[in-house]
């Protein structure tokens, strides 16, 4: 229950929490599997700062949530790729929904 009034906040959110003017840089970062997880780690903070002090300090707090959550997988089911699974959609939405999709798809592979 609160897990989809959490989901349906973020849905309605004007602009998502990982802002659409970012969208094609993360799913860019997302997409890279050729790359280790700690460069695309790095590449995503890199982009942090260019988000809204209110997005940052919000999706820090949620982000923080979901590794709590995420940390007890083994009882709740709930790891890091099941939350992503989720969670994902809602943190970062595409302006265009045709290109969400296509994004979709390239994190997929």
């Amino acid at each position: 229950m609160i897990t989809g009034v959490l989901k349906l906040w973020l849905r309605q959110l004007p602009d998502p929490l990982i802002s659409s003017n970012l969208f094609a840089e993360f799913t860019k970062i997302g997409g890279n599997k050729a790359a280790a997880e700690d460069a695309r780690i790095a590449e995503i903070q890199k982009l942090l700062p260019r988000l809204s002090v209110k997005h940052l300090t919000t999706l820090r707090s949620i982000i923080g949530h979901l590794a709590r959550v995420s940390a007890q997988g083994a009882s709740n089911k709930m790891f890091a790729s099941n939350l992503g699974a989720v969670f994902g959609p809602t943190l970062l939405r595409s302006p265009d929904d045709t290109i969400a999709l296509l994004a979709a798809q390239v994190c997929k592979k």
